[in-house]
């Protein structure tokens, strides 16, 4: 007989121990449900010897973290944001004492809803303003958040001389510069839609380009 592909199913596994119990031979069996001799005798075997007819499940691999040492770790970023995962695997090594990989640091994270979002550290701003050079905001000071919409290729040049990859970029700007930014038509610049909601004491706008 061919050799079969692919598992035996859990009810033809039950057939064969039915048939099995009604005190028919493995050969019979083994012509009644059209697989091999060796197939069905170790069916019989593995049912007679550990009363298994299913898969055995495999067994689940060890955690690195612990429920308290992912708890440590969302504390870590909460406190710190701009923590990666690479510098996040270096203070589990020398604080918890457990090596991992980076990877495995960002999937303890992803699963407490926790995801790193890297913004552009580029102030949009057009060329006759001035070429204003904004160092990346720390993690305790003012912080504002701005998306960017493009309208065409052509806008795409306007941002401090940069060319913009993105039409939905994330980017820093300061509040000040968000409060001061006015609108002019004339020369297409963008028109700053400041939001109303105020989050510890940071403001989301959006620079929509004419």
């Amino acid at each position: 007989m061919s050799r079969q592909k692919g598992q035996t199913s859990i009810e033809l596994r039950k057939l064969i121990i039915k048939h099995t119990e009604d005190g028919k031979s493995v050969r019979e069996i083994s012509e009644i449900v059209k697989r091999s001799h060796s197939t069905v005798h170790d069916i019989i075997k593995r049912y007679k010897t550990k009363n298994q007819v299913e898969n055995k499940p495999k067994k689940a691999h060890n955690k690195i973290f612990t429920e308290a040492d992912e708890r440590y770790l969302v504390i870590k970023v909460k406190v710190n944001p701009f923590l990666s995962a690479p510098k996040l695997a270096i203070i589990a090594e020398n604080e918890l004492g457990k090596k991992a990989n980076p990877l495995t640091i960002r999937n303890v994270l992803h699963k407490k809803n926790l995801t790193g979002r890297k913004a552009r550290q580029k102030p949009f701003i057009r060329v006759r303003q001035g070429h204003q050079v904004i160092p990346p905001p720390d993690t305790h000071e003012v912080i504002s958040l701005a998306h960017v919409g493009t309208g065409s290729n052509r806008s795409q040049k306007r941002a401090s001389g940069h060319s913009i990859q993105n039409k939905n970029q994330l980017t820093w700007i300061p509040l000040e510069m968000i409060r001061n930014l006015a609108s002019n038509h004339r020369g297409g610049s963008g028109v700053v839609h400041a939001c109303a909601e105020v989050e510890h004491k940071s403001m989301v706008g959006r620079v929509v380009e004419n």
